[in-house]
């Protein structure tokens, strides 16, 4: 019985192993109609799923370095982008875990900034899928002027997913807005629902 019980333990857990891995963000774009809009969307791989992302409206996008790089229209010294790494095992944002992700996001900004200030550090902001997230924004000063930097972190199984947005301070608050709507956007799919234009998930989002 105990033999039984621990080989039924096994292949749930390896089933569980494979069904997310590292979120995979080459893109698939594509696009739907919801109220006579039309919005862009993504598709990225997830093991045996897909993920669905609406880009932000008029924003362009590019793949770099494994990496979604997002540049709105119009506005200068303005990204954002996505990132995706692995996340071997579930990470709580305990005081040890943020604190280490404050001094990742101080590390990573551009050299020689000024009058760098955290702004902002909040536990679970927004909740993709019910997966915990942790916030820290920060405020510097480069090339002459105040920047605005948010970085969101979200522990999904296998892949922490890394939303970041900076931008100077007279543009931040409406680019900010933008891009978290689009954040919460972001959703696990069943691939052959993905493969076929989104239509469960797209009808839903236009009611």
């Amino acid at each position: 019985m105990r033999l039984r019980h621990t080989v039924t333990a096994l292949i749930l857990s390896n089933a569980a192993a494979t069904a997310y891995g590292l979120v995979d963000l080459t893109p698939s774009p594509g696009e739907y109609k919801a109220a006579g809009i039309t919005y862009q969307q993504l598709v990225f791989k997830d093991g045996q799923q897909n993920v669905s992302y609406d880009l932000p409206h008029g924003w362009s996008y590019r793949f770099d370095g494994g990496r979604i790089l997002l540049t709105p229209t119009d506005v200068a010294f303005a990204e954002a982008s996505i990132e995706a790494v692995p996340l071997p095992k579930p990470q709580p944002f305990d005081r040890a875990t943020t604190e280490k992700l404050s001094q990742q996001v101080l590390t990573t900004l551009p050299p020689n900034s000024e009058a760098i200030t955290i702004t902002k550090s909040e536990q679970n902001p927004v909740l993709l899928n019910s997966n915990l997230s942790y916030e820290i924004a920060v405020s510097y000063k480069t090339m002459g002027s105040v920047f605005q930097r948010s970085v969101l972190f979200v522990n999904a199984p296998g892949t922490q997913l890394i939303f970041k947005l900076s931008a100077r301070k007279s543009d931040f608050d409406r680019l900010y807005s933008v891009f978290r709507s689009s954040v919460l956007t972001w959703q696990w799919v069943e691939a052959a629902v993905a493969d076929t234009g989104h239509a469960t998930a797209n009808e839903q989002r236009a009611r």
